[in-house]
């Protein structure tokens, strides 16, 4: 960091912050990764770059929400929309993607299907740049539009992303393919997706922890719950209410489910708060 401020170029700082924020998502470090994030949203002012401008702000994203500041994360989105609509179909691709994955972290399924049809258009207008948004954006489309009861038009999604491969890319697909196969209750499916190592976390942001715990639940797979949940036990994060579900089903403790419940509800994840009657149901 100290050679990237001596050398007075704003770029390489901006990048140098960006790499601790990364970091510091990978290791767990939410708050950490937000105050990167936030040092080096300061230097806005000082970029002229409209990529690089972009990059920033779509960094910025994950790091806020993770931490639940949702307002924040949502003027990040917006403030990426303009700069990319004006530059590449593939800068387009990855402002749709931003406001996907954020809608993602808060359930917000309603948003993704108003969405899905200029989605599906971006996303074709992207073809000619290999990018795996462009297969993981219809899968999130394909998931919501399965959580509406939309079946056909969810396997139509599922199919159309399928066909642009993905190959190479596993365990950056392996999340909405996981909530895909929770919600169709293939749990051998679930199994398989479970033992992907998540990868590059930083860009899709704290909602890929809480779908592997809610698969854990699924799975009965207490043993993994009690050595993955606690690392996440983070006051004000958006992990930490998953990982205290997860733990309060493992344990039948009704104590850590009413802090999940209380701690979902203070970070506006209504929809997630609301699935865990049913989780407990099918213990």
């Amino acid at each position: 960091m100290t050679g990237a401020e001596e050398t007075g170029d704003t770029d390489l700082l901006s990048f140098a912050l960006g790499a601790r924020s990364h970091a510091a998502f990978v290791r767990l470090q939410f708050e950490e990764a937000q105050a990167w994030s936030r040092r080096r949203l300061e230097l806005v002012d000082r970029i002229d770059d409209p990529d690089s401008l972009c990059e920033m702000y779509e960094s910025g994203v994950p790091a806020a929400a993770s931490v639940g500041l949702m307002q924040e994360a949502r003027n990040l989105c917006d403030a990426h929309w303009p700069i990319a609509n004006r530059l590449s179909a593939h800068h387009r691709v990855h402002a749709v993607s931003l406001r996907l994955e954020l809608a993602d972290t808060l359930g917000d399924w309603s948003g993704v299907v108003e969405d899905t049809d200029l989605v599906t258009a971006l996303v074709r207008d992207n073809l000619a740049t290999p990018c795996v948004r462009n297969t993981r954006d219809l899968l999130v489309c394909a998931l919501a539009h399965r959580y509406f009861g939309d079946e056909t038009r969810s396997r139509a999604l599922e199919r159309e992303a399928e066909n642009l491969g993905g190959e190479g890319h596993e365990r950056d697909l392996a999340h909405p393919r996981l909530r895909l196969a929770l919600a169709r209750g293939e749990l051998d499916v679930v199994r398989e997706f479970v033992r992907l190592q998540p990868q590059r976390t930083f860009v899709w942001g704290g909602a890929i922890f809480g779908g592997i715990l809610d698969a854990l639940v699924a799975l009965r797979d207490w043993e993994r719950i009690e050595r993955d949940a606690p690392p996440l036990l983070q006051p004000g994060t958006v992990p930490e209410p998953f990982a205290l579900r997860a733990l309060g089903i493992a344990r039948a403790d009704d104590v850590l489910l009413a802090k999940a419940d209380e701690r979902f509800a203070a970070l506006g994840l209504a929809w997630y708060r609301a699935q865990t009657e049913a989780m407990l149901a099918a213990r």
